[in-house]
C-alpha cells in the first residue's frame, strides 16, 4: 500500500498544476536524456498531444526533423554549460506546413547535490492574430514578470544603447532603481573603460544580427568586479525598432573555484611550492630545451631524514610548520633555480638546468644540505634536520621525465642506505642493485604472505652423554629460482619491511607444533630453541601468542627455548627484561645468544631471567690459538655455572675446540664439528641415532 500524502501537500500540488495549466504559456521539464517529465496544458495544445503522450517522449518525435535537431542542440547547450538561454525561434510541429513563432527561455535544473538533473522551459507563442494586440501586451507583461524574478541579470537595450528593460538583478547590481536605469546608457552607469567595452559588444551584436556569447566584467555599486557569462542577441519584434536582449550568468565564484582547483592540481597547499604535477610539467619543458641546446640538466630528489619521528613526537602541526620553514629557506635561496617542488610529505625535488659538470650538481646539492642542516626554530623548539639527496643527469641517466625522476629516487635510496645525510648520483650499478633489492622485497612479501619458509635444525650435543640435548630452529627461505636464501640476507630485509614479527610468529608456531610431534613419537626430552628479534619484543601480542601456542599444542614449556642477543638487552634493557620475565613465567627457558660480541658482564646477567648462556663462534675460535683467551673462556664457563647458568658453545668446528671446551666443563656443543643445520627428516634421523648409539663428529 502506498503512503498517503498530507492533504495540504496534495492540495498544494493540485493548485500548482492548475496554476501552470491556466497560464497562457508553454511550460515543461525534461530529464538529461531529453525526455519530457512534465508538460502543462499550453505545451499539450501546442503539440496537439495529450500529457500522457508527451511524458516520457522526446520532442524528436513531435517536431519537424530540422527543428528537432536545433532544439536538441539548444537543450544540450543548457545542460552542458549549466546556464540559461533564450531566443526567438520558428518551430514546425511534425505534420504542420506553417512554422510557429516562439519566444522561449530555458534554464538548467539541479538536484540536492548541485548536479544537473534536467532543464525547465518557458515559452510564449506569437501568432499572427496576437500581434499588435492587447493580448500580446499581456503576454509580454507576464513574460517580463517571470524574467524579473530570474536570479540573473536580464536586460533590453535600444540601438543607442539605452536601457529599455532591466530586471531586479540588474538593479541590485548597479544599486539603482528601475527609473534610474531606463533610458540611460552604460556610460552613465559604469566606469568609462568597462562601459565602452560593453557598448562595443552591443554594437557588434546589432550590426551582425547574430547572437554573441562571451565573458564580460561589470562593477557593482561598491566598485567590486563581477564576471559574467553573457548572451546578447538582436531582437526584432513586429512593429518595433531593433533592440538587443541580454541575459547574464555570474561566474565570478565559479572562476575563482576553477582557479582554486587549478592551483590545487599544480600547487602544494601547505608550502606553496610546485606539486608533483607541475614539477613533472616543468621538468618536461626543461628536458625539451636541454635537448635542443645539447645541454645537461640534473634532477634532485631531496628526502628529509627521519621526519616521521618529528611528526610522531611533536605532532603534525609542528611538522607542517617545519616543512613550511624548510621550503621557504630553500626556495628563497635561489640555489635550486626556483624549481623547488614538494612531491610528498617530506620529499622535495628540483631541476638544475645548464649544469657544466656533475661536480657542479654535487656542489649545489651539498649547499642545499647545508641549508637544511642549519637549525630551525619552530614553536619554541629548535630542530636539526639532515637530508638524503639523489641526483640523475640528462641525457646520461634518462631522457624522459619518469626515468630521470625514478633514477634520482634510486640514488636517494642509496644515500639513505649509506647512512643518510649525503648526496649520491645514479649509476647503472646502483640501479641494478636497487632493482635486485626491490625484486627481493617483492618476493619476500609474497613468501611471507604465503608462509613459504622452512625450518632447519642444528643439533646441540650434550658432551656428558654424547647425545642430542636439543636443536636450534633456523629459518630458511626457499626462494623460487634461487634456492635457499641465507637468513643473513633476508632477515634484515624482513625487519626493514616490518615482516619480521609475522615471520617470527610462524617460527614459534612451527617449533611448538614440532615439539608436540616429537613428544608423540617418544622424543619428549628434546628442546627447540628459537631466536627473538628486537621487533618481536616490542610486539604486545608476543606473550599472549606464545601462551596460546603452548596450550594449543599441549607442550611442556620448558622444552621451548627463546634466544635474545646480548646487544638487544643492552639497548633496550628495561622493556626487554619485562617481556623476558613474562616469558619466563610461562615456563620457557631463556638464553643469551652471541655472548662475547657485546659489552654485558656476567654480573649484569644475574639481573636477567635467563638460564642459558651461548658463547659466540668468534669467541670460541680464539681459544684454540690463544692461551689467554682460553683461560678467559674457562673462567666465564666456571662463573656461569656458579650463577646457575648452563653454557652452550656455538660454532665449534674441530676436535681441538671440542676437547678444550670439554675440559672447561662446557655442557653443550653446537657447530659444524657435529652437524650443520639439517632439514626435518634428516635431523629426526640424527636424533634417533644419538639415542641409540650416541653421535660422532662429521
Amino acid at each position: 500500500m502506498s503512503e498517503k500524502k498530507p492533504a495540504a501537500e496534495v492540495l498544494g500540488q493540485a493548485a500548482l498544476t492548475a496554476l501552470l495549466d491556466s497560464a497562457d504559456l508553454i511550460i515543461y521539464v525534461k530529464d538529461p536524456a531529453g525526455r519530457y517529465t512534465y508538460a502543462n496544458r499550453g505545451l499539450c495544445n501546442f503539440l496537439n498531444a495529450s500529457a500522457s503522450e508527451i511524458i516520457g517522449a522526446s520532442h524528436v518525435a513531435m517536431l519537424d526533423p530540422a527543428d528537432a535537431l536545433a532544439m536538441q542542440t539548444q537543450d544540450m547547450q543548457v545542460l552542458q554549460e549549466q546556464r540559461s538561454l533564450q531566443d526567438i525561434v520558428e518551430i514546425r510541429v511534425r505534420g504542420d506546413l506553417v512554422p510557429r513563432t516562439l519566444f522561449w527561455l530555458k534554464a538548467p535544473l539541479f538536484d540536492a547535490h548541485s548536479r544537473v538533473c534536467g532543464l525547465c522551459g518557458i515559452a510564449v507563442e506569437i501568432t499572427d492574430d496576437m500581434r499588435n494586440t492587447e493580448k500580446v501586451a499581456a503576454q509580454n507583461r507576464m513574460l517580463y514578470s517571470i524574467l524579473s524574478n530570474v536570479d540573473a541579470p536580464v536586460f533590453q537595450k535600444d540601438e543607442q544603447g539605452r536601457y529599455l528593460y532591466a530586471n531586479q538583478s540588474v538593479m541590485d547590481l548597479y544599486g539603482r532603481s528601475i527609473h534610474e536605469i531606463l533610458g540611460r546608457t552604460d556610460l552613465e552607469l559604469l566606469p568609462q573603460p568597462i562601459a565602452e567595452a560593453l557598448m562595443a559588444t552591443d554594437r557588434e551584436v546589432l550590426s551582425s544580427k547574430d547572437r554573441i556569447v562571451r565573458q564580460e566584467i561589470v562593477t557593482d555599486v561598491d566598485d567590486a568586479e563581477h564576471i559574467f557569462w553573457v548572451v546578447k542577441m538582436p531582437l526584432h519584434l513586429p512593429g518595433q525598432p531593433p533592440s538587443l536582449l541580454g541575459f547574464a550568468s555570474e561566474v565570478t565564484e565559479l572562476l575563482a573555484l576553477r582557479e582554486s582547483l587549478r592551483r590545487q592540481k599544480t600547487i602544494d597547499e601547505l608550502t606553496g611550492l610546485r606539486n608533483r604535477v607541475l614539477f613533472e610539467a616543468t621538468l618536461e619543458e626543461a628536458i625539451e630545451l636541454a635537448g635542443r641546446q645539447s645541454a645537461t640538466l640534473a634532477v634532485l630528489i631531496i628526502d628529509i631524514d627521519n621526519f616521521k619521528l618529528i611528526n610522531s613526537t611533536y605532532g603534525q602541526e609542528v611538522g607542517d610548520a617545519l616543512l613550511v620553514s624548510l621550503a621557504m629557506r630553500l626556495d628563497s635561496s635561489k640555489l635550486l633555480q626556483g624549481s623547488l617542488a614538494r612531491l610528498s610529505s617530506n620529499k622535495f625535488a628540483a631541476v638544475l638546468s645548464h649544469v657544466p659538470s656533475p661536480s657542479a650538481v654535487a656542489d649545489a646539492a651539498n649547499c642545499a644540505r647545508a641549508l637544511i642542516a642549519a637549525p630551525f626554530d619552530v614553536h619554541d623548539q629548535r630542530f636539526f634536520l639532515t637530508a638524503s639527496i639523489g641526483a640523475s643527469l640528462f641525457p646520461d641517466d634518462g631522457s624522459l621525465v619518469q626515468s630521470l625522476m625514478a633514477n634520482a629516487e634510486i640514488a636517494m635510496f642509496r644515500a639513505k642506505e649509506k647512512g643518510r645525510d649525503r648526496v649520491c648520483f645514479y649509476s647503472r650499478e646502483i640501479g641494478a642493485a636497487i632493482a635486485e633489492r626491490a625484486d627481493l622485497e617483492r618476493a619476500l612479501r609474497e613468501s611471507a604472505a604465503n608462509k613459504e619458509f622452512e625450518l632447519h635444525y642444528q643439533p646441540q650435543i650434550e658432551l656428558a652423554s654424547n647425545r642430542v640435548r636439543g636443536v636450534e630452529a633456523l629459518i630458511r627461505w626457499p626462494r623460487p629460482g634461487y634456492g635457499l636464501v641465507s637468513p643473513a640476507v633476508f632477515i634484515p630485509v624482513a625487519e626493514h619491511l616490518g615482516l619480521i614479527v609475522g615471520i617470527g610468529a610462524w617460527v614459534i608456531d612451527q617449533a611448538c607444533r614440532q615439539l608436540a610431534s616429537w613428544k608423540a613419537s617418544g622424543l619428549a626430552d628434546i628442546t627447540i630453541a628459537v631466536n627473538l628479534s628486537p621487533n618481536q619484543l616490542w610486539d604486545d601480542e608476543l606473550v599472549p601468542f606464545v601462551r596460546q601456542k603452548i596450550n594449543e599444542y599441549g607442550i611442556d614449556p620448558s622444552r621451548l627455548e627463546m634466544e635474545v642477543t646480548e646487544s638487544l638487552l643492552m639497548g633496550n634493557s628495561e622493556h626487554a627484561v619485562e617481556v623476558l620475565c613474562q616469558l619466563r613465567n610461562l615456563g620457557i627457558n631463556l638464553a643469551i645468544d652471541d655472548f662475547g660480541t657485546g659489552y654485558s658482564s656476567l654480573s649484569y646477567l644475574r639481573q636477567l631471567p635467563v638460564s642459558i648462556l651461548k658463547l659466540d663462534k668468534s669467541f670460541i675460535t680464539k681459544i684454540a690459538h690463544n692461551a689467554r683467551d682460553a683461560d678467559l673462556c674457562a673462567g666465564i664457563i666456571s662463573l656461569s655455572h656458579k650463577l646457575g647458568l648452563a653454557v652452550v658453545a656455538e660454532g665449534v668446528e674441530d676436535q681441538h675446540q671440542n676437547d678444550l671446551l670439554r675440559g672447561m666443563q662446557c655442557e653443550t656443543i653446537q657447530g659444524y664439528y657435529y652437524s650443520k643445520p639439517l632439514p626435518l627428516h634428516e635431523v629426526e634421523a640424527y636424533i634417533h641415532r644419538s639415542v641409540a648409539t650416541g653421535v660422532s663428529p662429521e
